[in-house]
């Protein structure tokens, strides 16, 4: 057995020396690299879940309206319940001590508190689930004021607006105050016409006395000439009543209503001064963040202006000289001298800061003007 293992190495080793071995870059060309590589972790889903805002839900529901004086608070309060969510209750708390001084305890869908003037009275408009209705509230009695109702206005209009016997549907609502003692009202019912019938009153609650607020829906301010040949207008469309300002300003000749002259807008605030031979009209105007004056020549139906802040600045001394930044000048016609001088009173801020303040009379033949 030795014998046959001594045969087999020497055959092994005599074919070694005849076939020659591989090269390192052999091996590389011929045999294919195993992919090796760690492959990538893969991430497990364990992403924490973003968290959930817990919103909480108000638990009370309030309405508040303080009084014009500050004195007093009025609530409209309640619970909010799972299937609720109305008014419990109305109740007037004094701020000096936040005090309860007057409640009235019941279910409401909605309140609408309208404070007068002064604060002596408090308007409450109210609403249930089978009704509507309002009172005024004496502060300085704390007694509630029973307003005049369907029996006691119906009477005052004539038979076609009269309500119908069944179900007329009345609605009464308290829209504001016209003084700290008068408020007025919104009110509706069906008529035997079977229409809806609309209006306002007023009712002061000192003399107890009613009477039909008929809404404006106009606004104008006039001034005759002293000839009585024209009439100067700022006129105005209102809204629901309410002037905010005037759409524009025009000159009527009267005799045949013919437009002399106009202007738009028409501002804020209207001032009329005719000279005294009616040959020019002076108008002062306004806006919300200056105040001018004009000049209208009716004999030539055209505006006349008045110097301004650059033609008067150079009258006046170095120290009183407006500054470059919102000086808010402000000029405002005073009165006539003879028939054709303007005299015009004006302010602005100085480069001093200063307010300055003058008058100069314009002469509207020659042009010529002078501090006064």
């Amino acid at each position: 057995m030795l014998l046959a293992v001594l045969f087999m190495a020497g055959c092994n080793g005599s074919d070694d020396k005849n076939v020659p071995s591989p090269t390192p870059s052999q091996t590389e060309q011929n045999v294919e690299p195993t992919d090796t590589k760690t492959p990538e972790p893969t991430e497990p889903n364990t992403k924490t879940p973003e968290p959930t805002e817990i919103v909480e839900q108000p638990k009370d529901k309030t309405m508040a309206a303080p009084s014009m004086d500050g004195k007093y608070r009025a609530e409209a309060y309640g619970v909010i319940q799972e299937g609720k969510n109305t008014y419990d209750g109305l109740r007037i708390i004094r701020q000096e001590d936040d005090t309860t001084i007057w409640e009235k305890k019941s279910e409401y869908l909605s309140v609408d508190f309208r404070w007068s003037p002064g604060s002596k009275y408090l308007g409450i408009n109210y609403t249930a689930r089978t009704y509507a209705d309002n009172t005024i509230l004496d502060m300085d009695k704390l007694e509630e004021i029973n307003l005049p109702d369907l029996s006691a206005i119906s009477p005052l209009f004539g038979e076609n607006e009269k309500p119908r016997e069944y179900r007329p549907d009345p609605e009464f609502v308290i829209d504001g105050w016209l003084d700290s003692d008068t408020v007025y009202m919104d009110f509706s019912w069906t008529t035997v016409e079977d229409q809806k019938f609309e209006n306002k009153y007023s009712y002061n609650l000192k003399t107890k006395t009613v009477e039909i607020f008929e809404v404006p829906t106009s606004k104008v301010y006039s001034a005759v000439s002293p000839d009585g040949r024209y009439r100067a207008e700022a006129y105005a469309d209102l809204v629901n009543g309410v002037f905010e300002s005037y759409d524009g300003i025009r000159v009527i000749r009267l005799e045949d209503d013919e437009l002399v002259w106009s202007m738009t807008p028409g501002y804020l605030t209207v001032e009329f001064l005719w000279s005294s031979e009616s040959n020019y009209l002076a108008i002062n105007y306004s806006a919300r963040t200056y105040a001018e004056s004009t000049i209208v020549d009716i004999g030539k139906k055209e505006e006349v202006h008045l110097p301004g802040m650059v033609g008067i600045f150079p009258l006046v001394d170095k120290d009183n000289k407006p500054r470059s930044y919102r000086p808010d000048p402000v000029f405002r016609f005073k009165r006539w001298e003879e028939h054709e001088t303007a005299v015009v009173e004006f302010s602005w801020t100085t480069v001093n800061d200063d307010e300055f303040s003058g008058v100069y009379a314009f002469n509207l033949k020659t042009g010529e003007i002078t501090l006064v």
